[in-house]
């Protein structure tokens, strides 16, 4: 199901999770943006998803979701991505962040909160930047894209995992 963010208010089907209780959701009239505050770590890695983030309950099937980043991480350690998730200890991660000199695409499939590292590779896409994962039985596919015409896979991977949740998430790691 598409998701339009052209709302004056995020629609029910999207549930905000706040970890750290300092992350903000503004709508802009077609676009949603996520936001946290630096001098603060909102990682996605072996201490746990503190992510800011909005999910929405899925059926666990087959799937390609696809969203356009009008923003682009410079920061080292700034990222946004897409989150799949079978619960709080088991889930994917695909993501752009900067490492403080380039952009990079990344992705990690976490069992029981410790992470595997599927890809981590220096991209060049400006902005907008675009990112699909499909889903095809167990095989996951990264895409992007410049245009969200022409797509350039990333990584494509087997992992078993009971969807029950997916969302975008923004976050930051500190050193």
């Amino acid at each position: 199901m598409p998701a339009d963010f052209d709302a004056a208010s995020l629609d029910t089907r999207w549930v905000t999770v706040d970890p750290l209780v300092d992350g903000s959701v503004t709508l802009t009239g077609s676009q949603l943006s996520l936001s946290v505050p630096g001098g603060q770590g909102h990682d996605v890695w072996t201490t746990g998803n503190d992510a800011f983030r909005i999910m929405q309950s899925v059926v666990d099937q087959d799937f390609v979701a696809e969203v356009k980043f009008d923003s682009l991480p410079t920061q080292q350690y700034q990222l946004q991505g897409i989150l799949v998730e079978q619960d709080n200890g088991n889930f994917l991660r695909f993501d752009y962040f900067s490492d403080g000199t380039d952009l990079r695409i990344f992705s990690a499939s976490f069992v029981n909160g410790v992470p595997t590292k599927r890809v981590n590779s220096v991209v060049s896409v400006g902005v907008p930047m675009y990112m699909r994962v499909e889903r095809s039985g167990d095989t996951w596919t990264l895409l992007y894209s410049g245009d969200g015409l022409s797509w350039t896979p990333a990584v494509s991977y087997t992992h078993a995992l009971q969807v029950n949740a997916i969302g975008v998430f923004a976050g930051n790691a500190w050193g």
